[in-house]
């Protein structure tokens, strides 16, 4: 019988005779390719959101937009942004990034529309990820951006940047199979509705303190648009405010309505309105949905 650990001088040399070592070579090469295939296919599994966040996000720099919105989109992430940590990155630079599918960019768009809104919106800042090394762009999110005034931009940037994390965390917990859709994502929160003071910009309501007494049973109190931004800039405890913005697109105007908590910027009410003179105020309709 012979020893499996010392083959015999025939067993040698007809292992090595050219045949077989031809055969031995392309079987080593072809798990050598297979071994690549397989590590290749693992640093490119396709991770959910919620781990994809776990690392930083890139925010792009985009010079075609100009030096006011590099700095605008800079400042309103240092100051709003808490989703993930993020890094900030020039266009050139993202382009390599994107080759990796588990990496996360936050940039702006044109012409675009947002989620399932087919509406296509001037400006919209987009959450994204990138596929087929970098070719193919898969949106998680995005807002509308209205950045044709610096005082209109300013708030804007803000809503918009708080709705975008909003919104992915919704994504997040729809994969996790915690909620099916938007309005019953929000729902769960409305009881804080009534436990905190309700902000309005004068301006979003045509109506008196006695009329909004009939509408809403929470307490609210009515302040400038200036009082409105310090309040979006710095979180405040048992707040909530309204934020209202209009969107011209192509044959019509698109008014955006949003209740948001001044703590943690999560949305508690949302509606769109859309035709050709749309009302850019709240109306009974809206306060009862609240309810």
């Amino acid at each position: 019988m012979l020893n499996p650990f010392c083959s015999s001088s025939l067993a040698l040399s007809s292992a090595f005779k050219p045949h077989n070592m031809l055969s031995l070579f392309r079987g080593i090469t072809i798990l050598l390719l297979l071994g690549s295939l397989f590590t290749l296919q693992a640093q490119s599994i396709n991770k959910p959101i919620s781990e994809k966040l776990e690392k930083p996000i890139y925010v792009v720099l985009d010079d075609r937009y100009g030096e006011q919105y590099l700095s605008l989109i800079q400042e309103m992430v240092e100051k709003t942004w808490t989703l993930s940590a993020y890094e900030f990155v020039r266009f050139d630079e993202s382009e390599e990034l994107r080759a990796d599918v588990n990496n996360v960019f936050l940039f702006l768009t044109s012409n675009e529309g947002i989620d399932a809104d087919v509406r296509q919106y001037k400006s919209v800042i987009t959450l994204a990820t990138f596929a087929r090394q970098g070719r193919f762009r898969s949106n998680i999110t995005g807002a509308p951006i209205d950045l044709e005034s610096s005082n209109a931009a300013r708030l804007s940037m803000m809503h918009g940047l708080r709705m975008i994390q909003d919104k992915a965390r919704y994504e997040m917990a729809k994969q996790a199979g915690d909620v099916t859709d938007f309005k019953s994502f929000m729902s769960e929160r409305r009881s804080r509705h009534k436990e905190s003071t309700l902000y309005l910009n004068r301006a979003y309501v045509d109506m008196d303190r006695g009329e909004l007494a009939k509408l809403y049973t929470g307490p609210i109190e009515l302040i400038s648009r200036n009082e409105l931004l310090e309040m979006m800039a710095e979180p405040r405890e048992g707040a909530l405010y309204a934020y209202l913005q209009s969107f011209k697109i192509p044959g019509s105007t698109v008014v955006e309505k949003s209740i948001i908590d001044a703590k943690s910027g999560e949305i508690l009410f949302y509606s769109t309105s859309s035709g050709p003179v749309a009302s850019e105020q709240l109306n009974k309709k809206d306060f009862k949905a609240m309810e």
